[in-house]
């Protein structure tokens, strides 16, 4: 097994996950995530990826919605009751009013875990995420600095190396087809990837 010559590594942590990414021997880059109790780990030719990334950031605006429905009722009820304070009042709504404190509460502990934000590499291809960086405050310097690293190399290896298109779209197809394999994407986005790489081999000239 050829010796891993490491160029670059970035560690990150965010809500029970761990991710690993590490460019090396020049032209690849090896990605290692814990989800929980499950670990995936995979490589990727640089050369399958366009060299320039763009920032995405995921909002469950339902939650959102949903905390702010629940904060207004919540609200309403409160000052009904403070405007028309009677004991039967009270015992009357108060089930009412943990119900809805139980709601919020729920509603906006979603919203934060759904809330996140990264930074995508499509591939060549068929523009499908194929490197995804999650974003942390804590460690954003050294997530800046790793992304302009590997936008630099990919774009010098796609350069350097000159593959043949048909050769780059075989790579890419193999690369989702582990990450298909290995769960990271779901079998009917493997197959939308595919039929756009299959596009693009239509049109490679003979």
């Amino acid at each position: 097994m050829k010796k891993r010559d490491v160029h670059a590594r970035l560690e990150v942590k965010r809500k029970k996950c761990r991710y690993l990414f590490e460019h090396y021997n020049e032209h690849y880059i090896h990605v290692c995530e814990t989800h929980k109790r499950r670990e995936f780990e995979y490589d990727i030719d640089m050369a399958v990826m366009k060299p320039d990334s763009h920032y995405e950031m995921i909002v469950p605006w339902n939650w959102l919605v949903a905390s702010a429905l629940g904060i207004g009722v919540g609200v309403g009820t409160i000052t009904h009751l403070v405007f028309n304070l009677t004991q039967m009042k009270i015992l009357t709504l108060s089930p009412l009013l943990v119900v809805i404190f139980v709601f919020i509460f729920l509603s906006l502990r979603s919203f934060v875990q759904g809330y996140d934000r990264k930074r995508v590499f499509l591939s060549r291809y068929a523009s499908y995420p194929i490197l995804q960086i999650p974003f942390d405050n804590r460690r954003k310097n050294k997530i800046y600095q790793f992304i302009a690293h590997i936008e630099h190399y990919t774009e010098m290896s796609i350069n350097k190396r000159k593959i043949p298109d048909e050769v780059l779209q075989a790579g890419e197809m193999k690369t989702l087809r582990r990450l298909a394999s290995e769960g990271l994407i779901s079998k009917s986005q493997y197959k939308t990837a595919k039929n756009r790489i299959f596009k693009n081999l239509d049109n490679v000239p003979i």
